[in-house]
Formats: C-alpha cells, sequence, structure tokens
C-alpha cells in the first residue's frame, strides 16, 4: 500500500508538472482570464482615483502623480516652480521611484517644454544627487535598480554632449569608494565575498563591484575588530520562536559581559534580524539584564490597549448603545465581573453612559460615573484633549511603563496620542477621527515614538530594511532563521523610453489567507517569474551586502547548524565562507541579576503622588495667556452676536475667505474656480447629483466681484500686499502677558501707511442689532490695527469693514 500511495503521488506530481498537457490547458484558462480580470481591477483603481480626487482626499502617491503631471504638463508651473527651487540636493537616490525620479529631472530641467525627465538637460548647477546602487533594496517598493542606472546615463549624456561641443559639462558622475567607517578585516571580508557575487560591470539586475576601500587602521592592542560567526543550539530548533529566544538571550548575555567589563556601552552595538517579528524578543532580553534599548521597525506593542480605548471611544461616540457600554465595563480598563453587572441591573440600574444616574452604589455605578464624566468631556473639548485625558485618568502609560518593554509600550502610547493630535490640527477634532487615528495605527503595526526621544547611548536594534544609513561599532546579524524566499507575484519591465510594462499573478485567498488560489495569470508567466527571481536573488545579495558594512569593528553572523533552521536562515549565503575561514564561536555572557523589588507604604506612595499634584498644579499655573483678538472684541457682546444670526455659517464664511485670499495672489478665471471648488468641497458645503458644490458659480462671482473692485485695484498698486496674515502679538494687561494671535484678511501699503480690510459674511435684518455688530467687529479691526502697528512699527491708515452679504 506504501509503494502504490507513493506510485500515485508520482503521477499527480507528474500529470500537473510543468509543460505537462495538463499545466498547458490550466495555463490557458488562467491566460483567458486574466484580461477580464485586469480589466474590472483597472476600471476600479480608476474611479477609486476619481473619487479620491473629486472628495479632496488625495493619497501621498497622488500627490506625486498628480505634481509629475503638472511638471510634464505645464511649462510655466515647471518655469516657475524651477525659479523657486534652483538648487536640488537628493541623498540616497537608489531610493527613488520613477514618479519621483521624473519630478526632480523636471525640476532642475533647463527646457520647460521637454516633457520626457530622461531627455532634459539639467541647469547648470541645478542637480546633485547621490547613490550607492550596491544599497538598492527596496524594489517592492517602485524604487528599481534601473531607474538609478537610467539617471547616472542622463548625467553621463550631459558630460559627453557638453564635452564634444567644447563647453563645461552640465554633468558628470564622480565615483565615491573610499570607507571611512570599517576596519580592515571587515573590508577585506566583504571584497572577497562580494567580488563574486556583483559582477565586474554593471547589469540590468545588479549593480558592479567596487572594492570597499576602506581608510581605518587596524585595531589598537587591547581593542577588537574582525568578522565571526556564532551558533545557536535551541533544544527545539524546528520553531522559528525557540531559535529568536535562545540568540537573544545569548546576544544579551554577551553584550551585557561587555559592558561590564568596561569594553564597550550599549551604544555601540546593533542588532539587526531580517524580519521584524523577532526584534521583541532581543529587547525583552536586553531589558531583562537593565541595558537601554531602542526598537525600530517592530510590530506595535500594545494592541490590548489600543483596542480597548478603541472600544472606549466608541461608547463615548455612541453613548445610547448600552452593549458597548458593558463591553467596556467587563475590559481592561475596569475589569467588573458579571456578577456585579447582574446585581446593578436586578437594581433597574442604567448601562446607559448618556443616562442620568439613579444614585445607586457600588463598583458599576462608579464605572458609570467616571463613563459620563468622560462622554461629557469629549462633548466640551476637542478629541485629542479628551483622549489625553481619559488616558491620563486610567494611568494607561504607567501602566505600559511598568510592563515588558515598558520603554517601547509606553513610547507607543505617546505615539498614538501623537497621531489623534494631528489629525486634530488638520481640523477634525471629533472622537470618530480619534478611533480612525486609531485603526490606522493597528493596521500599520508600527509605533516609531521612543519613550526618551534623542537618547543615543541605547543598544540599537531594527529589522534589515530600516538599517540602511545607520551604522555602529558592533553589528550582530541576529536571528538565524525565519526567512521565507516566496515566488515573485509581479514582474516589472523598464523600457530605456521610460515605459513600463507589468505582468502579475492574481490569487484568492482562504482559510485567513494560508490557502492561495490562482484567479488568472498571463500565458507566459512561469518565464517572467523566473526573469523575476534573478532580480530578487540579486537583491538578496545587495541586502545582504547592506548588513555587512553596517558595522565599524566586529560583524557576528548568528547561525544554527539544525540543518531545518539554516536553509531559512537569511545569512545562510554567508556561512561558507565564515565557517571556513574563522571556526565558529559561543557567545559567553553572565546570568542576569534578578529584577530588585521595591517596599513602600500606601502613606508614602500617597504623599509623595500628592507632593507631585501640588507641583504639578503650581507648573499648570500659566506665565502668560494666549487669546484670539476676537475674542477681546467681542467681551460682552455674546448676545448680540447671537441676536438675528443669519448668513450660512463659518463653512461658507471660510470658504469665502480661502477664494478671496487666491484672488489676492493673483488668481483668475479657471484658477480662481478651482481653488473655490475645492474650497468648497473640504468645507463640506452642499453639492449637486454630480458631486459638484452647488454655491460654485456664486462664490467666484463674489470673488470675482471684489477683485473688480476699487479697494482691490489700489491692492494691486501697492507693495506689498498680504492676504490671510496671521500674527502673534505681545502685551501686558493687568499685569500679566497677554499673546494676542489673529488673522488679517487683507492688509497692503501705500505712500503713507497700512490699509487692513476684515472681510464679513453674516447676514442681519434688524437695523439695531446690525449697528452693534458693527461696533464690536470694529473694536476687533481696531485691535488688528494696534498690533499690526506695533509689530511692523509703521502706521496704520485705514480700517475697512467689508460686508460681502451686501454684494
Amino acid at each position: 500500500a506504501k509503494d502504490a500511495a507513493k506510485a500515485l503521488c508520482e503521477e499527480v506530481i507528474a500529470f500537473g508538472a510543468e509543460g505537462s498537457l495538463a499545466e498547458r490547458t490550466l495555463s490557458r484558462w488562467y491566460a483567458h482570464r486574466y484580461p477580464a480580470v485586469l480589466a474590472f481591477a483597472r476600471h476600479a483603481a480608476d474611479d477609486y482615483a476619481a473619487e479620491r480626487l473629486r472628495t479632496g482626499r488625495l493619497t501621498f502617491q497622488d500627490l506625486l502623480l498628480h505634481a509629475a503631471r503638472l511638471l510634464r504638463e505645464s511649462p510655466s508651473a515647471r518655469g516657475e516652480l524651477g525659479k523657486r527651487y534652483r538648487r536640488l540636493l537628493v541623498d540616497e537616490f537608489q531610493d527613488t521611484d520613477p514618479i519621483q525620479a521624473e519630478v526632480v529631472f523636471l525640476l532642475a530641467a533647463d527646457d520647460p517644454d521637454e516633457t520626457d525627465w530622461r531627455k532634459t538637460v539639467a541647469r547648470p548647477g541645478a542637480l546633485f544627487v547621490v547613490g550607492d546602487p550596491k544599497q538598492s533594496i527596496y524594489r517592492f517598493r517602485r524604487a528599481d535598480i534601473a531607474i538609478y542606472q537610467q539617471a547616472k546615463r542622463c548625467f553621463e549624456a550631459w558630460r559627453d554632449e557638453d564635452g564634444k561641443n567644447g563647453g563645461d559639462p552640465r554633468g558628470d558622475v564622480l565615483e565615491l569608494i573610499a570607507n571611512f567607517r570599517s576596519r580592515p578585516s571587515i573590508g577585506a571580508f566583504v571584497d572577497e565575498e562580494w567580488r563574486r557575487r556583483f559582477p565586474r560591470e554593471a547589469t540590468g539586475e545588479q549593480a558592479a563591484f567596487a572594492p570597499l576601500a576602506t581608510r581605518r587602521g587596524p585595531a589598537e592592542p587591547g581593542e577588537t575588530e574582525g568578522v565571526w560567526c556564532y551558533t545557536v543550539q535551541p533544544a527545539d530548533p524546528g520553531r522559528d520562536m525557540n531559535v529568536a529566544t535562545e540568540d537573544a538571550a545569548r546576544v544579551a548575555a554577551w553584550i551585557d559581559a561587555r559592558i561590564k567589563a568596561g569594553e564597550r556601552k550599549p551604544g555601540d552595538f546593533l542588532i539587526l534580524p531580517y524580519h521584524r517579528k523577532f526584534l521583541a524578543r532581543y529587547a525583552e532580553a536586553l531589558e531583562a539584564r537593565n541595558i537601554p534599548v531602542q526598537v525600530t521597525g517592530s510590530e506595535i506593542l500594545i494592541e490590548d490597549e489600543l483596542a480597548e480605548l478603541r472600544l472606549l471611544l466608541a461608547a463615548l461616540t455612541d453613548p445610547s448603545d448600552e452593549t458597548l457600554a458593558v463591553a467596556v465595563l467587563i475590559g481592561l480598563f475596569f475589569g467588573i465581573d458579571h456578577e456585579e453587572l447582574a446585581r446593578h441591573a436586578l437594581e433597574e440600574g442604567s448601562f446607559r453612559i448618556a443616562g442620568a444616574p439613579r444614585g445607586l452604589e457600588g463598583p458599576v455605578a462608579d464605572a458609570m460615573a467616571t463613563l459620563r464624566d468622560w462622554w461629557k468631556l469629549s462633548r466640551r473639548v476637542p478629541a485629542d484633549v479628551a483622549v489625553e485625558t481619559i488616558v491620563e485618568d486610567l494611568g494607561l502609560v504607567p501602566y505600559a511603563a511598568a510592563s515588558g518593554l515598558g520603554a517601547a509600550r509606553a513610547g507607543a502610547i505617546g505615539y498614538v496620542l501623537q497621531v489623534i493630535r494631528e489629525i486634530g490640527l488638520e481640523g477634525d477634532t471629533s472622537l470618530r477621527a480619534a478611533i480612525e487615528a486609531l485603526d490606522v495605527t493597528l493596521e500599520q503595526g508600527e509605533a516609531e515614538a521612543p519613550l526618551e526621544p534623542g537618547r543615543e547611548d541605547v543598544v540599537r536594534i531594527m529589522n534589515l530594511h530600516r538599517a540602511k544609513g545607520t551604522e555602529a561599532p558592533i553589528v550582530v546579524l541576529a536571528a538565524p532563521t525565519g526567512w521565507e524566499d516566496f515566488p515573485p507575484w509581479l514582474r516589472v519591465a523598464r523600457s530605456e523610453d521610460g515605459g513600463a510594462d507589468g505582468w502579475t499573478e492574481i490569487k484568492s485567498s482562504r482559510q485567513g489567507g494560508f490557502v492561495q488560489r490562482i484567479v488568472a495569470r498571463p500565458l507566459d508567466w512561469l518565464e517572467h517569474q523566473r526573469v523575476e527571481q534573478q532580480f530578487e536573488a540579486a537583491q538578496v545579495d545587495r541586502l545582504l551586502y547592506v548588513a555587512v558594512t553596517r558595522a565599524a569593528d566586529e560583524l557576528l553572523v548568528s547561525r544554527c547548524p539544525d540543518r531545518r533552521a539554516e536553509k531559512r536562515s537569511f545569512w545562510q549565503p554567508l556561512y561558507a565562507r565564515l565557517t571556513r575561514d574563522v571556526p565558529p564561536r559561543e557567545l559567553e555572557g553572565v546570568a542576569p541579576e534578578g529584577r530588585r523589588e521595591l517596599s513602600r507604604t500606601a502613606q508614602s506612595i500617597v504623599a509623595e503622588a500628592e507632593a507631585i499634584r501640588r507641583e504639578r498644579e503650581l507648573l499648570a499655573t500659566p506665565s502668560y495667556l494666549a487669546v484670539a483678538a476676537t475674542e477681546i472684541a467681542k467681551a460682552g457682546g455674546e448676545a448680540i452676536l447671537t441676536r438675528g444670526s443669519g448668513g450660512r455659517g463659518r463653512e461658507w464664511g471660510t470658504s469665502v475667505h480661502t477664494a478671496l485670499e487666491a484672488a489676492v495672489r493673483g488668481a483668475e478665471g479657471d484658477t480662481l474656480r478651482a481653488v473655490g471648488r475645492a474650497a468648497l468641497l473640504a468645507n463640506e458645503r452642499p453639492v449637486r447629483p454630480d458631486g459638484e458644490p452647488r454655491e460654485l458659480d456664486e462664490l467666484v462671482a463674489l470673488a470675482e466681484s471684489i477683485a473688480g473692485s476699487e479697494l482691490f485695484a489700489r491692492a494691486r498698486a501697492a507693495e506689498p500686499v498680504l492676504a490671510e496674515v496671521p500674527f502673534a502679538w505681545r502685551r501686558e494687561r493687568d499685569g500679566r502677558v497677554e499673546i494676542v494671535e489673529g488673522v488679517v484678511d487683507l492688509a497692503f501699503r501705500e505712500p503713507d501707511g497700512w490699509v487692513l480690510a476684515d472681510w464679513k459674511t453674516d447676514v442681519v435684518e434688524d437695523a439695531a442689532v446690525r449697528a452693534a455688530r458693527q461696533e464690536l467687529y470694529q473694536r476687533q479691526l481696531d485691535l488688528y490695527a494696534e498690533a499690526w502697528e506695533a509689530l511692523t512699527g509703521e502706521p496704520v491708515k485705514e480700517r475697512l469693514l467689508v460686508s460681502l452679504a451686501d454684494r
């Protein structure tokens, strides 16, 4: 039976082998589907791009594409931007993708009518790029080595063409080969190994070999330098995490021993696992020995806390949802058991956060009161302020800091709060926006925010792709397992004329993504896949080159002798030379010290907390007051501002201000219309069924009317002319310092002084209320003028209130 099963298995493999009738038939079926699937995907991508453009929600890639198109299609825009950015310096050019390269070369181009960046000629001295093709490791994000080589040929063409014509060359290529980082032993290892990995001349997929011309001398007596391979032998090497855990323990012990011996300091060490999933293991091992550590590129370490915080914010967003409230109560932050919940329910207690308290007592009632306070807070203040207060009330930062990898976890919370704060500064201060920020953070899986930014004397741990551009005296290529050489799923070929062709294999996922089924692919996909594998193999050689050239004095390469682990080690290509030239060594260290126990009485902790509270209250007393000029002017007139209010609200007023600012800066015609359209959409003004703003024609007409007024004629004749000018003016009042802030809508200087104008868009029918409002507005404008004279040292001769509702 065993032999029959084996024979049957071989027959099945042969039946579907490459070149068989079954394989050829199936390949044709996949190729038949391929155009239909691509057409569907292309239509979906085009529709999504159009929707992003219509709603003004462009991605960073969208901005790059539109910037490149603007430079390509508008000679006037390119000429103006070229004058503004006369000199461009691009570092790490090998990481540049085609769109970025196009933007750079078009900005530097001398001929504004040339649309192909590869055919442009740069202005003299306009473009300086630095790059190393041997460190091109981001092909997966379109930073293809071919782009670097095309750019290099541009510089060579500029040099040769100008040289033939007897003029000074506009371009040249200089080779910088000196290495001031590495010791000779590391340089010798790199040269010997990569002389056979890199070709003598550059090819389409690989950079040319260049010797690592080290300029440092050998180590002094008592110092250590060289390249070594050390072994890791866990009890169960078949599991990747076991290998990484054992390796982390050995590396941490070895680093600990060298620090305690006075040979090295923490900042001398850089640990580089290939995969980021292992980073936390090394950080934990070092932290257990009280060695300061900084992790870069790790998966976020506080998923549970963030998920609970997201749940809490969702409950505050919908305070009538009792299910969400109960989920929060039984979660991490309150930890209330089901018996207490049942008791509260039997006493007719409510789980509605927005509900009125019933005078009940107990942990559930106390928790509901806390939730109710947070809900009220979230209605009074912006989301970033509310979330920070909630995080502080919960003690989330000290909770994270007291856990394993405390510095990294507390820093991750700081990162999340910063993301929410940035979204608030962009204008969306709602809890919904805060929840979206949490979702984005969880999806990205990374939080780059050390608890002590700028601290230098720490052991750095990062995955290999993050290491480019860094260096350290001692580099450990760690975690000798976990690498999977997956077959390519995408092939991109770039031609000399700037075109690009692509092919892909489209799959559907089942069982959580572990099982994938082919949906469609081109007929010659296997050949494309073989070609792409050559490019990926070449990039692996460059990744290894980046890894070994980070070290200045010592390079240690981890190895697990187990066959299963070794074939999955990214460092495996280095083993043959290392084990031949230098015997493997064991990393020796010292046992970790146990954590010290801190014994404190409750009274001392309470007293210290009270002292800290008093100190914080003292420090929280403001030494100055920042106040808006509008608040000062309107003090005592709030009732007048709420009586007879008309018009279309703040969003319409903001749109009007934006359009008039553009008009002041010279926008007209289609440009003014585009600015007005974007302003109305950004301020969520009403739209027609086709998605266009209903008020666009009216807004443009209003802006053109003002632009044709006598006031604008005077402004155009003046110098300078300023629009939407923010200011901050320091003054002393009632024994304290005030920072008065405001924005002047229009300011221009005539020979005998400045003219200030302030736009008003509100509509008031009642004459008395209108007069009272005008008095407040004039008070505001007078304050603007007082600030302007103080800041400029020049007189303000006119102060104009312009009512746009009358036009």
